[in-house]
């Protein structure tokens, strides 16, 4: 008796570790995705807390170069005129001929264009291009293990066999059939980790077995069949079933992020590159001032030693 007691008792205790099971299962979640935004997003006004404190804006100025070098304001016009911004205004750069013996072109390119060229033909930033387009592909495959599946199946059997005759029955008879098959339905991977299955069967068969009445000749028969399978140990659960999704996703943004990074890194590289050209035809035209200046010298010193 109590034998029989402990068999009833089997299911029930089987019914409550599978519950318990999925219950651990779901207890275990991890941080959420929104969570993870307002975590970032209430980190933002946190550091700029201080900046929010003063909200005006502030102009840096700085002091003067020219007044500290106390030069009479008599001389400043000459000055100017000799060695000033203005005087560099009109004048071509002085540049030697090219290795052909012809004249140096030379092409005026502003800050915004040689951004947007940078921008357009870096081969690296073309390369990087392309990984944020294939990632959202990988997305989007990744989300099509969730969408419906079609599936058909049609079989055709012929049966025509002859059939062992018995001791009461020494008639030997033979088995002919026809038989067709069509399968078709709808399977959907569910974010639970289940699937679920809906499919129809229809069966055609045509006896002509001699000897052997079948009634109704030529039966049809069809079936509906609906299935669900639930794992409740392995594999259940969104956290297993979106894995793959949201490996995806998170690829996607690392390689937006990692555009993003490379394009600000080209353009901050070519507008580095454009002031330091900047500085260095500046450079140049005041080393060639220097010079002249140099030379009208010698030719004044060489004057008075003739004198």
């Amino acid at each position: 008796m109590p034998k029989s007691n402990a068999v009833r008792a089997l299911p029930s205790l089987l019914a409550a570790t599978s519950l318990l099971a999925a219950l651990s299962g779901c207890a275990t979640d991890p941080m959420a995705e929104d969570e993870l935004r307002r975590a970032v997003s209430d980190a933002a006004p946190r550091e700029a807390a201080d900046a929010s404190r003063l909200p005006g804006m502030r102009e840096t100025t700085r002091r003067p170069g020219v007044e500290r070098l106390g030069i009479n304001p008599s001389f400043m016009g000459e000055l100017e005129k000799m060695a000033g911004p203005g005087a560099y205004k009109g004048q071509d750069i002085p540049i030697d001929e090219n290795l052909m013996g012809e004249k140096t072109r030379v092409l005026r390119v502003s800050l915004q264009r040689a951004l947007r060229t940078a921008a357009e033909n870096n081969l690296a930033l073309q390369f990087s291009r392309l990984a944020p387009a294939i990632s959202e592909a990988e997305v989007v495959a990744a989300q099509a293990a969730f969408d419906w599946t079609y599936t058909s199946n049609l079989t055709w059997n012929d049966q025509d066999e002859p059939r062992v005759a018995s001791n009461l029955n020494r008639s030997a008879n033979a088995t002919q059939e026809q038989t067709t098959t069509w399968n078709n339905g709808l399977r959907k991977q569910l974010v639970t980790g289940a699937q679920l299955q809906v499919q129809q069967e229809l069966i055609y068969r045509d006896d002509d077995s001699p000897g052997q009445t079948a009634v109704p000749d030529r039966s049809y028969q069809s079936g509906v069949t609906l299935q669900l399978d639930q794992p409740l140990l392995r594999g259940a659960g969104s956290e297993v079933a979106l894995a793959e999704v949201r490996l995806a996703q998170n690829a996607e943004r690392d390689k937006a992020a990692s555009l993003k990074r490379d394009m600000i890194r080209t353009l901050t590289d070519t507008e580095k590159t454009y002031w330091a050209l900047v500085r260095a035809e500046r450079d140049l035209r005041i080393l060639e001032k220097h010079m002249e200046r140099g030379m009208e010298v010698q030719r004044q010193v060489r004057e008075r030693a003739q004198l």
